[in-house]
């Protein structure tokens, strides 16, 4: 059984308490990871889970998990909520900053083809579009003999071999020289958790993990959450530097996709 939408305190809307509130944290831990300084624990700490927890909320909460979407109106959708408001907020940022542009073909350049502030609403939609098509083989996989552990395979080979394409990526040199407004490693790794967010919600992952902490002591909660933080600290502490936008994993890609959904878990459970 899935998450229950109609016992939410906003039911109305379909929303889930712990999802806004997850939402939230990440908002504010963007906002305190662009103040705070840039080699300190802190700062470690917030980046190795503040891009990525969007982006498996995204996948998590997907309209497609409820019901089938032709792709074209799916589409469409996304251009209207992530690019037009992207391009927009593009279009404001060029014309406050349109005195140190020395040529009309150097603002345009700037307008499409420089990802700044706003990479994450393009980033998003492929990683959408991407998510779309992955839905459809999934439906038709689940018809075969052993269709979970196909599924399985397939999450795992995808989200496998992303590291090593972001870094082939880096080695050849195409990394930030796309002419592109969105960074295609960037789009691989953003996807990997929109996947990721997609089949936790069907597994009912999160609603599991909900029920199984509702069942801890507080006490024993409480030493959980300690323990698992006081393991991690010293991993984040001697991390290198990790970003989504940068395509950064830092220095294991094991340990950036654990500490990114470690993160996640305190976002949504605390």
């Amino acid at each position: 059984m899935k998450l229950n939408y109609s016992t939410t305190n906003n039911a109305a809307a379909g929303r889930i308490e712990e999802i806004d509130v997850a939402r939230g944290i990440a908002i504010i831990s963007v906002i305190i990871g662009h103040l705070v300084w840039a080699e300190g624990f802190l700062y470690r700490f917030i980046y190795s889970f503040h891009m990525p927890i969007f982006f498996l909320l995204s996948g998590y909460c997907s309209k497609l998990h409820r019901k089938e979407v032709k792709f074209f109106p799916y589409l469409i959708k996304h251009i209207k909520t992530l690019l037009i408001p992207c391009f927009i907020f593009k279009v404001i940022l060029i014309l406050t900053k349109i005195s140190v542009f020395e040529s009309w073909s150097e603002t345009v350049t700037a307008l499409f083809f420089s990802p700044t502030l706003e990479w994450f609403c393009p980033v998003l939609f492929l990683s959408g579009i991407v998510l779309w098509f992955y839905h459809l083989i999934v439906k038709r996989l689940e018809s075969l003999t052993n269709s979970k552990i196909i599924i399985l395979l397939l999450l795992i080979t995808f989200i496998g071999i992303v590291p090593s394409l972001v870094h082939f990526y880096a080695e050849q040199g195409y990394h930030g020289t796309e002419p592109l407004i969105v960074r295609l490693d960037s789009c691989l790794i953003a996807t990997s958790f929109v996947l990721l967010g997609y089949h936790l919600y069907e597994m009912n992952a999160l609603q599991r993990i909900k029920t199984a902490v509702l069942d801890l002591r507080k006490g024993s909660f409480v030493v959980l959450i300690v323990l698992l933080f006081g393991v991690s600290a010293p991993f984040i502490y001697n991390n290198s530097y990790v970003n989504v936008y940068d395509a950064s994993l830092g220095k294991s890609d094991l340990l950036f996709y654990y500490l990114a959904l470690l993160g996640s878990f305190y976002c949504i459970f605390l």
